[in-house]
């Protein structure tokens, strides 16, 4: 027989257990996306089969499978953009290795594995800060300037899933000699 005098208790102790069991479901914390950590694989672009071109930084983290590539345009200021690649869990480094390849060369890869999110970075958060005329250097009959260029990303949470650290780098950005 059910006793009346203990039905209100249940039904508190119920309750406190499923306000308890919800608060465990709470949104994942992002993930901070640190381009100097020891894992990260760091390749930069600027040629292409026809001459030099614009600078594409390709930050590879594999252990997030998460590619952070960064652009700095080879016209007047630097401009600087980025963009955040991540991949399904089950994408291996060798298929994140092939698609960064196709960002880059020919297409040599027909079967890669495609990024499972793509976020832009805000235009504020990426910057160059300042330039150093290098030297020059002739490829395919084209004079280029060679400069060294110091970049700046901004921390800022880049979508719920991460969060861009704040990083310096610099590279080497090709502009044609007039």
């Amino acid at each position: 027989m059910l006793n009346l005098k203990v039905l209100p208790v249940a039904l508190i102790v119920l309750a406190t257990f499923g306000m308890i069991a919800s608060a465990d479901t709470s949104p994942k914390e992002t993930t901070r996306l640190d381009l100097k950590g020891k894992n990260v694989q760091r390749q930069e672009v600027n040629s292409s089969l026809i001459g030099l071109t614009s600078t594409t930084v390709f930050y590879t983290l594999d252990d997030h499978r998460v590619v952070v590539a960064i652009r700095i345009d080879n016209t007047k200021g630097f401009p600087v953009s980025g963009n955040v690649f991540a991949f399904a869990k089950d994408v291996t480094a060798e298929g994140i290795a092939k698609w960064l390849n196709n960002q880059h060369s020919d297409g040599l890869f027909p079967d890669v594995p495609e990024p499972k999110t793509t976020a832009k970075l805000p235009a504020e958060a990426c910057q160059s800060l300042k330039s150093k005329l290098l030297g020059k250097k002739t490829v395919n009959d084209t004079p280029y300037n060679h400069y060294s260029v110091e970049i700046k990303l901004s921390e800022v949470k880049v979508n719920e899933q991460f969060r861009l650290q704040e990083h310096k780098d610099t590279v080497n950005v090709y502009v044609v000699a007039k």
